[in-house]
């Protein structure tokens, strides 16, 4: 498995995976996303095994901190592993830097519980760690998980103010 910054055809791809993985509500514009790649404030990441494109990372970096934001397998590819995989090779690459991820709070009412629950017990499996910081992310509550060391919510949320600016790093805030 490989994991590298996707060219322009992988881009194509990856960004189908993006669209069929993550809701509208939980979204930031791809092209916005390219743009910050260009500007190395983004990494458009393709997750490929024997050369085919089997899921996408995009991370943000600032500082020692690097910000999973999206994380994805192909619908046709999950179930094989390569999400354990793509994670522990992400991990090894920002090696030295403190990881962090977003994942959806549990809610009883939501529609995808299981889902929640299942994508929390999956990073807790491979290696990462509840912070205990819980945030509300353009209305999406959501916990922080690390993989590398601990993390203030100031810490946190400067990710945002450098990469969005401070405007739309409003949107971000500390659940009480």
């Amino acid at each position: 498995m490989e994991i590298r910054a996707a060219n322009g055809r992988e881009l194509r791809k990856i960004k189908r995976i993006y669209l069929e993985a993550f809701p509208r509500t939980e979204r930031k514009p791809f092209r916005m996303m390219k743009k910050k790649a260009r500007q190395g404030a983004m990494e458009l990441l393709s997750i490929l095994d024997g050369g085919r494109i089997v899921g996408l990372a995009v991370t943000v970096r600032y500082q020692d901190v690097v910000l999973l934001d999206y994380f994805a397998i192909s619908r046709a590819c999950r179930g094989s592993s390569y999400g354990s995989e793509a994670l522990g090779i992400l991990k090894k690459r920002y090696e030295g830097q403190r990881l962090i991820l977003e994942i959806e709070l549990p809610d009883e009412h939501a529609v995808n519980q299981e889902d929640r629950i299942r994508r929390k017990k999956f990073y807790l499996k491979n290696g990462m760690r509840e912070t205990g910081i819980r945030v509300l992310v353009f209305q999406v509550p959501m916990e922080v998980l690390t993989a590398g060391g601990s993390l203030t919510y100031e810490e946190y949320h400067a990710v945002y103010e450098h990469t969005i600016g401070i405007f739309f790093a409003k949107k971000v805030s500390l659940l009480e």
